[in-house]
């Protein structure tokens, strides 16, 4: 007569699995808490790096690393999506089982938070797989185009790596746009020291000090010589550039305003210190008044200020050779700020007033 072995507790397979969704429902909430929040933060500080990329592409004007450092923001952002979902369902889950009664009722609840958070962290990796290529390949464009005016002139010539960037150019036509590159000007602002952090991230915070600063210029190049002539001139343009936000969405819109007029009647020009002989002449440096908008803006994010600069000079065959530079820069914010990779979009021709270098009151 033969026996059937039944086992004398038929439900074993259903506590086992029980108690591995409760180990899982654990394992989820302790370690989920600390994961979640740690990858919302690291997402967030990328995020600001990665606004600040984009900042400085779009005062640049290069188009490229703009579209890098922007994809690299809506993956960052998306990251930071991703912890914040996963956290807020750990949060849910973990209030879920402290509600519950002690017994049963908290082993059950143990159970259903392994279930729910497993799908949850599921979705989150592969949603964070996702982002986390998308920046990969956001920082990829950034990094090929976010480059400077002296690597694209190296990439030009005959040693660039690039083959496709090589330029045919003479050696003199090389050293002319080297020459023109380090001669481009910029704008330097510092800021107070007295003024604190918070002070100057309101949108009212004061201005710096913004000087204009011509490398390869001094002062004596635009005084007149014994023949009665000007070897150079000076003109300036400038746009205001106000950014708000509109609608109930917040979408930000730029206002510009044609501000060229203030911005020549408030240029000073410093007095240089005496240099050394070693050193050579100090450039040509001018400080700018910035004209602050009067009329309050509802929604007003920031302000900016866009000036075109056009140097004139005499060649050996006294023709006349013209350089455009456009910068554009936050006066609240201090730092340097160099000339655009290529010229910002505007509303029409910004107007061009000359002036008049020896003119300019002095100031120290």
């Amino acid at each position: 007569m033969s026996t059937v072995f039944r086992p004398k507790n038929p439900n074993n397979v259903n506590l086992s699995r029980d108690d591995a969704r409760n180990s899982m429902g654990r394992l989820h909430v302790g370690l989920g808490v600390f994961t979640y929040v740690l990858g919302f933060l690291a997402a967030a500080a990328g995020f600001n790096v990665y606004q600040g990329q984009w900042v400085q592409a779009v005062r640049s004007g290069n188009r490229g690393a703009q579209s890098g450092a922007m994809i690299t923001m809506i993956a960052s952002g998306g990251l930071a999506l991703t912890n914040a979902y996963g956290f807020g369902n750990t949060l849910q889950a973990g209030f879920r089982v402290l509600m519950a009664t002690k017994g049963e009722a908290r082993k059950a609840a143990w159970v259903a938070s392994g279930t729910r958070l497993g799908s949850v962290f599921f979705r989150s990796s592969w949603a964070g797989g996702l982002f986390t290529m998308q920046e990969l390949a956001g920082a990829w464009l950034y990094n090929r185009y976010n480059t400077s005016a002296h690597d694209r002139w190296l990439q030009s010539t005959p040693w660039g790596l690039d083959t496709s960037r090589r330029e045919d150019l003479t050696l003199q036509e090389f050293q002319h746009y080297l020459e023109v590159q380090q001669q481009a000007p910029f704008v330097e602002i510092k800021r107070s020291e007295d003024e604190s952090f918070w002070q100057s991230m309101l949108s009212s915070a004061k201005t710096g000090d913004i000087c204009v600063i011509l490398p390869g210029l001094t002062v004596p190049d635009y005084q007149v010589t014994l023949e009665g002539r000007v070897s150079h001139a000076l003109k300036i343009g400038a746009q205001r550039i106000t950014t708000f936000l509109r609608g109930d969405r917040g979408i930000p819109v730029e206002q510009r305003e044609v501000v060229t007029e203030q911005v020549q009647a408030g240029l000073y020009r410093v007095a240089s210190k005496p240099e050394k002989e070693e050193k050579g002449p100090a450039p040509l440096l001018l400080k700018l008044t910035y004209p602050r908008n009067p009329e309050p803006v509802f929604g007003k994010v920031f302000e900016e200020l866009l000036i075109e600069l056009e140097l004139q000079s005499l060649d050996d065959k006294g023709q006349l050779d013209r350089r455009n530079y456009r910068i554009r820069f936050n006066p609240t914010k201090g730092g340097r700020f160099l000339s655009a990779n290529q010229h910002f979009e505007v509303n029409g021709e910004m107007s061009l007033l000359v002036v008049d270098v020896m003119a300019l009151e002095l100031s120290q």
